[in-house]
């Protein structure tokens, strides 16, 4: 966890992609999960980073592992396609 100051590791997200390779829309996954349409495009775009619980869920609608949807940026991962 951070420290008060410390920067934050930037996150990836491959949701988009994902979600269109399963060839489901957005209002598709978000009456899925029953979640906002709105929710969906805001993960998308990375202005809102999902809980836990979400991206189970996102995960669990899309049958794709978590990790491959989300996850922390680092050398680790570094080799993961998706926004940064």
């Amino acid at each position: 966890m951070p420290v008060a100051g410390e920067a934050r590791r930037p996150m990836y997200n491959n949701l988009r992609r994902f979600r269109a390779h399963a060839k489901i829309s957005r209002a598709e996954l978000a009456a899925t999960i029953d979640v906002n349409v709105q929710t969906i495009g805001a993960l998308e775009r990375g202005s809102y980073s999902p809980s836990l619980y979400l991206a189970l869920l996102i995960a669990d609608a899309l049958d794709v592992p978590l990790i491959e949807l989300f996850g922390l940026a680092d050398t680790v991962n570094s080799n993961r396609t998706g926004t940064h």
